[in-house]
């Protein structure tokens, strides 16, 4: 086999590689860890998902297929695009800085940074018209996993899942330190109850993105296919798409998504209007006013319309949001706040108005920029440029050979064949019924199917309308994506930055050779480092918690029931289950010696030992809870963990309970000073800090802590669930009122 010949195969290999994990991840739940989101000795089952460990591995392979695919395309003859690959790089020194003190920064950083260098070698790949058409395919295609999930999530699974929620209500609260009763609580359970598609990703907004993406270019590729004179089958399959599309996005209840689609849909009919012509001979130009025109929408929302306009406070949301991250840029502009630190820093930044603490700025330039300073304004301009390639008024060069019938097919099965395979062997590592798997089954089918199909469909629709079509729905994507978490989630950034990059051929800016092999060489270095700062040191600690989880696990039994025995688990009890708990307490605590850049299994272990209870009265043992005290105090210095402060309160409220010893009750007080220092606009906390003052006999300090609860209430008057309740309110005012006339206990 001579040079080219297998340069070419590693070439189809690497593409092959590449396109099956960005196509899996859009059908994966990805989370920081798996067990201990509940108490593992109530609930034996892990969240179906991918942990932190698992999604490095994923970015390491992404990274490297990207890098193989860059160094041959840079030998192969056509050249590389310095422009875009420097853009892909700029924030990645920012990411390393960010993760090298934080798993949770490395592990969303890098969910980022695989993505962008992946989008940039498929930008390079699909300048083939070879390729260009089974890459659409491909990534359209691969909707058909998150859709089918969505379908079930509507159907079986809700009500699963919220039964399953009920049956460990309890646990599942204590677990997190919540108060069932709280706005906390009360928030999570109103959106658990909601019936809604989500695929696997952590809003439905998301899947509407996705579907909005979907519906436009469907519809458009539907149109150009017709006027290209295919056959009636291959239209149909490209209807079929863009209805289910269109079906499942009106469940998702996102109005955030079809109004970026109507957008969508208004640019592709301009298309075809005449007296549209100036401004398709302007496309990047109109695209860009478009994207302005949504921030633009989004303060006007904010500044000039009330608060209770046309009853939706969407909008209004995504206005303090900003509000937020503009101070969080002002604090931090040169490195960011880091890429999982939003949600700890929005919590400081707050707007007094805003009720939320969402995870994200909802918008793709806050969020890269809030994050990793300017530099992550790099893959902003990656967006940009691809969306604007996408919609000029120009056409495509000479068009290549087309690809053979058998390898487009035997790429279908790889891909999505893998990536469904994927998607189900990991989610069967919960409790999954057999219905699951088998429409899961049929979709990873249908969608090989489909991708296989609609590839020569796409070719012949190109030059006659198509890659308007899919311009059209990249800009719905854009559009939906400055107002939602699209290009941040781990699922769907890869996904997004792909199908964006399929259209934004890359320019050959004489890049070849040895430099060619360089720039290919460092992604792959990247991924590299990944492995031995992080991915390998994250496997070994996961191992750790999964050992510390099982130690938990709850007995098997066989019980009878009318239909013949079954397997059910009875709860370690009494001694053993002590025994087991300070046993998890110490595996954690060695798990995270073994990676200390993630505090959370520190925190389980301070969680386990405080659910120790010695019988016969079930109380803590004293040094049991030293030990929880001094493990969390030890999370919050190194860490500066809000959690890992309220879990050290909390110990130290059950030390002053169990010892009736004041001097820990001072501890909680102070701690709580601090924890209100950095939520000044919470409601809780003040409450909280409130009675622990008032217990203290500081009564004009209670009061101060009770008056500013109550203006922080009233301020979150936009979202009832985050207001205390009226009886809550009452009691407050009435100690406000007692200590104004000296009536103090």
């Amino acid at each position: 086999m001579n040079r080219l010949v297998l340069g070419r195969t590693v070439h189809v290999i690497a593409v092959i590689v590449l396109m099956l994990i960005i196509c899996a991840r859009i059908a994966v739940l990805f989370v920081p860890q798996l067990w201990f989101d509940v108490d593992p000795a109530f609930d034996i089952e892990p969240l179906a998902g991918m942990n932190m460990a698992e999604s490095l591995w994923l970015d390491v392979v992404l990274l490297i297929a990207a890098g193989i695919v860059l160094t041959l395309e840079g030998t192969l003859g056509r050249g590389l695009d310095l422009r875009l690959w420097l853009l892909a790089a700029l924030p990645v020194p920012i990411v390393i800085w960010h993760g090298a003190n934080d798993g949770l920064d490395l592990w969303r950083g890098m969910s980022w940074t695989s993505a962008a260098f992946a989008a940039v070698a498929v930008a390079h790949v699909a300048r083939a018209d070879f390729w260009r058409p089974v890459l659409i395919a491909l990534l359209l295609g691969a909707l058909l996993l998150p859709m089918a999930r969505g379908v079930l999530q509507l159907t079986v699974e809700h009500d699963r899942t919220v039964a399953q929620f009920e049956a460990h209500r309890d646990e599942f609260f204590a677990s997190r330190g919540w108060d069932p009763e709280s706005s906390s609580a009360l928030i999570y359970e109103r959106r658990l109850r909601q019936a809604q598609p989500r695929g696997w990703f952590s809003t439905t907004n998301v899947l509407g993105s996705l579907l909005a993406l979907c519906a436009v270019a469907g519809i458009g590729l539907s149109y150009a296919a017709e006027r290209a004179k295919v056959s009636s089958g291959e239209l149909g399959l490209l209807i079929l798409m863009a209805l289910a599309a269109l079906g499942l996005l009106y469940f998702t209840g996102s109005k955030g998504a079809w109004l970026a689609m109507l957008v969508g849909f208004a640019w592709l009919t301009a298309r075809y209007v005449a007296w549209a012509a100036p401004l398709r001979a302007r496309g990047g130009t109109i695209v860009i006013a478009v994207l302005l025109l949504t921030l633009i929408g989004v303060v006007v929302r904010g500044t000039v319309l009330p608060e209770q306009f046309a009853g939706d406070k969407s909008l209004l949301f995504r206005w303090h949001y900003l509000n937020g991250t503009a101070s969080m840029i002002a604090d931090a502009p040169i490195a960011g706040v880091g890429p999982d630190d939003f949600q700890r820093a929005y919590i400081e930044n707050r707007p007094p108005r805003s009720p939320e603490d969402p995870a994200s700025a909802h918008n793709m330039i806050a969020d890269w920029w809030a994050s990793l300073g300017a530099l992550g304004l790099a893959w902003v301009a990656l967006v940009i440029i691809w969306l604007v390639q996408a919609n000029r008024q120009d056409e495509d060069g000479e068009p290549d050979a087309a690809m053979p019938v058998r390898l487009r097919w035997w790429i279908a099965v790889l891909v999505l064949g893998g990536a469904g395979s994927i998607s189900i062997i990991v989610d069967m590592r919960a409790a999954i019924e057999v219905v699951d798997i088998i429409v899961r089954q049929v979709a990873v089918g249908s969608a090989m199917v489909i991708a296989a199909l609609l590839t020569p469909t796409i070719a012949k629709a190109w030059t006659n309308g198509g890659r308007y079509a899919l311009g059209a729905g990249l800009l719905a994507l854009v559009v939906h994506g400055l107002i939602e978490m699209t290009f941040f989630t781990h699922g769907a950034v890869a996904w997004a930055l792909a199908m964006l990059a399929v259209t934004g051929r890359a320019r050959d800016h004489g890049v070849r050779g040895v430099a060619a092999i360089a720039m290919g060489a460092a992604v792959v270095v990247l991924a590299l480092y990944v492995v031995w700062t992080g991915a390998r040191h994250a496997t070994a600690q996961h191992r750790m918690i999964a050992d510390a989880a099982r130690m938990l696990t709850p007995n098997a039994v066989e019980q009878q029931t009318p239909d013949g025995p079954v397997q059910a688990f009875e709860p370690i009890v009494d001694a053993a289950l002590l025994t087991a708990r300070r046993d998890s307490s110490a595996l954690l605590s060695d798990a995270y010696n073994a990676w200390p850049v993630y505090v959370e299994p520190l925190n389980d272990s301070a969680r386990q030992l405080r659910l120790v209870t010695a019988p016969p009265d079930g109380t803590t043992p004293v040094g049991l809870l030293f030990d929880a005290a001094e493990i969390s105090e030890r999370a919050w210095t190194d860490h500066g963990d809000v959690a890992s402060l309220m879990l050290l309160i909390s110990i130290e409220l059950q030390m002053a309970q169990q010892l009736e010893d004041p001097e820990f009750l001072r501890r909680a007080v102070g701690r709580m000073d601090v924890a209100s220092s950095i939520d000044i606009n919470g409601v809780d906390i003040f409450v909280r800090l409130g009675d622990f003052r008032w217990d203290l006999g500081e009564f004009d300090a209670a009061v101060a802590a009770y008056t500013t609860a109550l203006t922080n209430n009233d301020n979150f008057e936009l979202d009832e669930l985050k207001q205390m309740p009226a009886s809550a309110r009452a009691r407050l005012e009435h100690r406000i009122r007692q200590v104004s006339r000296g009536n103090t206990p």
